[in-house]
């Protein structure tokens, strides 16, 4: 997978004029309407492979994106750890026209996650920087 710097701007853009024009409630609902078919491939591997099809998607992703991340599979492969310290969207962007770019991740992954029986907690640690922790319930 290639990191397609063209929609990544479309993203930011859109992102923006929903904020602007429906507030963050609007665009926090817009994700959770998108998720679903933005994160099909995320969805079907933690489906059929619960974390572990977690771990391979973002290790794949983020390796072909040359994103800068720590990844961790427990050994029993219920839960995972994922720190990004360089978010190559960000990096693309440079200057995020949606003040609330970063957000998405804390709210379009629990969208395809938990109903699969799959905790997802995120936490922001500055522009282009989280943790993530995924975990069987």
């Amino acid at each position: 997978m290639k990191l397609d710097k063209k929609f990544i701007r479309i993203y930011d853009v859109m992102f923006a004029w929903v904020l602007k024009n429906n507030g963050l409630d609007g665009l926090i609902s817009f994700w959770k309407h998108i998720a679903p078919y933005m994160l099909n491939d995320l969805q079907s591997m933690a489906k059929k492979d619960g974390v572990d099809g977690c771990y391979n998607y973002w290790n794949d992703v983020l390796k072909a994106e040359k994103a800068k991340f720590k990844l961790k599979l427990s050994k029993d492969k219920k839960s995972l750890e994922l720190e990004i310290t360089e978010c190559p969207a960000i990096r693309t962007l440079s200057s995020p026209k949606c003040s609330e770019y970063c957000r998405h991740c804390g709210v379009m992954y629990p969208e395809v996650l938990e109903p699969l029986g799959l905790k997802y907690t995120w936490k922001r640690k500055g522009t282009g920087r989280c943790e993530i922790k995924v975990e069987e319930v």
